[in-house]
């Protein structure tokens, strides 16, 4: 089997596909699988939103290496988009 850009796929690329492994510290007894799937595409939702705002900002990485002022230059564009 080809991809769209002509490279060959392997067998154990295509037998992974009909995988989905998630790590999680969530304990079985307390979370169904299916919960644990709803939340995790929840997160990845969250995830994409994030990835969304930091490039509407053009935010490429936190500026400077001083800890207070990275967490403020990254949090503020948020918090300001969050309360509008």
């Amino acid at each position: 089997m080809h991809s769209e850009e002509g490279h060959q796929i392997s067998k154990q690329t295509l037998d992974a596909a009909d995988w989905v492994i998630l790590v999680t510290s969530l304990k079985q007894k307390d979370f169904a699988t299916a919960d644990v799937l709803a939340l995790y595409r929840l997160r990845w939702r969250i995830e994409l939103g994030f990835k969304r705002l930091k490039s509407l900002i053009g935010l490429k990485g936190p500026p400077g290496t001083d800890e207070q002022l990275r967490q403020t230059s990254c949090s503020g564009p948020f918090a300001d988009y969050s309360t509008a």
